[in-house]
């Protein structure tokens, strides 16, 4: 007999540990490495800085200020920036400072891999795909690294879940609760870096073409009107 999924809350405690685990290791090696921030890291971490002072120093409520908040940084988008304005914040200015906001899309990745992997599979796999991308070496060198590819990573992953969700809802409460998600998350990460759209680009292109080749507009309307016409 397989065995009973889990609850959701005991599963979240168990990532959560393993979350703290992989933060305190991550602190330990951010307090060794005395190495000065590369020019790359440098420069988010200076539009970091930009959005942070602007934040904290300037009226950016007003029209102009508004205006002025959102043409900081014309190259990349701001998600990013913004929610490492809030760190900077909390816990003051700071290089080390700043890879804070990677654990906080690091929670988001870790939730994403293992709801993707318990809708799909089951709770114990969930749990399975978040102790293996704690181990991903590669995962483990962007999360180092203040850049803007470990959080459109968690923001992706958290898209791709919930397009997944979505897909196989069955009552059109959770599709819209769900496809509203998508949305919010989708957004996030088209506004932290543009290429989430070509990483999304297949998933969305087979959710649409399925629906169009199975004329699926929506599967509450179809109950009804195979109701009415029985």
């Amino acid at each position: 007999m397989a065995n009973a999924p889990t609850s959701w809350g005991k599963d979240l405690g168990r990532i959560s540990a393993l979350w703290g685990g992989a933060i305190a290791i991550a602190a330990v090696w951010i307090i060794l490495d005395h190495r000065p921030p590369a020019w790359d890291q440098a420069e988010h971490l200076s539009l970091s800085m930009n959005f942070w002072w602007t934040l904290t120093h300037s009226p950016w409520w007003t029209a102009d200020g508004w205006r002025h908040l959102w043409m900081l940084t014309p190259k990349y988008p701001p998600v990013l920036y913004l929610v490492t304005a809030g760190v900077h914040t909390l816990w003051g200015p700071g290089p080390d400072i700043a890879i804070v906001a990677n654990a906080l899309f690091a929670l988001i990745l870790l939730v994403a891999t293992y709801g993707t992997g318990r809708h799909l599979f089951s709770s114990q796999i969930g749990l399975l795909a978040v102790g293996l991308t704690l181990l991903m070496p590669r995962l483990i060198k962007i999360s180092l690294d203040f850049q803007l590819d470990y959080a459109l990573t968690a923001l992706v992953l958290v898209s791709f879940w919930c397009l997944t969700v979505w897909r196989e809802a069955a009552s059109p409460r959770r599709q819209w609760l769900w496809g509203a998600a998508f949305g919010l998350s989708y957004g996030l990460a088209l506004m932290t870096k543009q290429s989430a759209l070509l990483f999304l680009l297949v998933p969305l292109l087979w959710v649409v073409l399925t629906a169009l080749w199975r004329r699926r507009w929506g599967r509450g309307t179809r109950r009804r009107s195979r109701a009415w016409r029985r």
